[in-house]
């Protein structure tokens, strides 16, 4: 009934909401990082954007991941970010660089679970429509 268009803007949505609702726990505002850790947070966050605008939106995230590893705050912080940017990038640039608004759904996912945070994304997926990330 809705078409496709409608589809996307839902998803964009839900990936704009667990991403608010991520930070708002994580760090008690709306995406207002503390500060000793506000400037690390920038930097990464920096970095993957701008490998993601170069195009490199795998490697971008591969980074992040590796960041990860030792589970900083700021790092969450950075992935909320990083994230929140692809999810601003249009479809066909997506495309161009083998990269889907699935994708980060499914890695905003991974994200929150590797911080113990998938409970919030859990609040958002309740719907069927929601993109199936069950193989992470």
């Amino acid at each position: 009934m809705f078409g496709s268009d409608f589809e996307e803007d839902y998803i964009m949505r839900q990936i704009k909401n667990i991403i608010q609702s991520v930070a708002r726990i994580a760090f008690g505002a709306d995406v207002t990082l503390q500060r000793r850790m506000e400037q690390e947070a920038c930097d990464l966050s920096a970095r993957l954007t701008e490998m993601a605008a170069g195009g490199d939106l795998n490697g971008a995230e591969n980074r992040l991941y590796a960041e990860a590893e030792d589970h900083r705050p700021a790092v969450l912080a950075a992935g909320l970010q990083f994230y929140d940017y692809l999810n601003t990038l249009d479809d066909a640039y997506l495309a161009e660089h083998e990269y889907s608004r699935e994708e980060i759904y499914a890695g905003l996912l991974h994200l929150t679970r590797l911080y113990d945070m998938e409970g919030v994304v859990a609040l958002y997926a309740e719907d069927e429509d929601t993109p199936d990330t069950s193989s992470d």
